[in-house]
């Protein structure tokens, strides 16, 4: 009686159902795999949120701004606090050439220079070694 019930349902929705596409079933697993990540990302940085506790030098300025004298920070580096204003553009430049070319062209993380230290740090295929000739007695 039960199974009837069911057939019976089933037939009625039956043409309601759309036929599934070749791939559908990857896209999704895909989806809920990408879903799954971030939301597993999202509560470890809700658990564990990422504290940056950065000690500056000590700086002593004068009263038109001009430094005076400057103290080592308290894990002996010099760290000076600065505004994104005092930085000198020449300098800004520079630095960005140098450690980062693409620096405004990608989102963090630059797939370009990604895909060249894969295919660095992969090994190259190599043929395994002929076996030695044994020796006849």
């Amino acid at each position: 009686m039960q199974r009837d019930n069911i057939a019976a349902f089933k037939s009625v929705f039956a043409r309601f159902r759309r036929p599934a596409k070749k791939g559908t079933r990857w896209v999704s697993m895909g989806l809920v795999l990408f879903l799954c990540c971030g939301l597993t990302l999202a509560l470890l940085n809700y658990i564990f949120p990422l504290r940056i506790n950065i000690t500056y030098s000590p700086v002593i300025m004068a009263a038109d701004g001009s430094v005076i004298n400057a103290f080592l920070s308290r894990d002996d580096k010099w760290r000076m606090q600065l505004e994104p204003g005092e930085i000198n553009p020449v300098l800004e430049k520079a630095l960005l050439l140098k450690e980062d070319k693409y620096f405004y062209y990608h989102p963090g993380v630059n797939p370009v220079a990604l895909g060249r230290a894969l295919v660095k740090i992969l090994p190259k295929t190599k043929r395994p070694p002929a076996p030695l000739p044994l020796p006849c007695r």
